[in-house]
């Protein structure tokens, strides 16, 4: 499935690439590792060109997913996707933002690159002061 969606990723929703990238992540063949070294730069680069149109959940399910198989390509859409969510005025649900985070974690996107990733989690947990 992979190799076919390679020259036609973008014709792809963001859920159907979500669920590529898991499948293909999880269930790889040391055979078939060139098609995974294509599909993973093909989405790379297909996330970062229409990154504000995959909601919270396929972002950070994309990045869970690639986590698992470290590269420059994915840690560059780690760092992208954790600024993203940071700075973004989406409405991103909690758990997508924790696992941007903990994807970021694991492919050691730079912690500048996760501040405001961060500061927006904690604003979650943050009750405010009564006076």
């Amino acid at each position: 499935a992979a190799s076919c969606a390679v020259g036609s990723l973008h014709k792809y929703s963001p859920q159907a690439i979500s669920n590529l990238c898991w499948a293909l992540f999880r269930l790889r063949d040391a055979e078939k590792e060139e098609v995974v070294a294509t599909f993973t730069v093909r989405v790379v680069w297909q996330v970062m060109a229409q990154m504000p149109e995959f909601d919270g959940k396929d972002l950070a399910s994309i990045i869970s997913a690639m986590s698992w198989l470290p590269s420059q390509e994915v840690r560059m859409l780690a760092t992208a996707v954790a600024e993203y969510a940071g700075m973004s005025e989406k409405d991103i649900h909690t758990q997508a933002l924790l696992n941007i985070a903990l994807a970021g974690t694991r492919l050691q996107v730079a912690w500048d690159s996760m501040w405001p990733l961060l500061l927006r989690i904690s604003g979650v947990f943050t009750c405010p002061r009564s006076k």
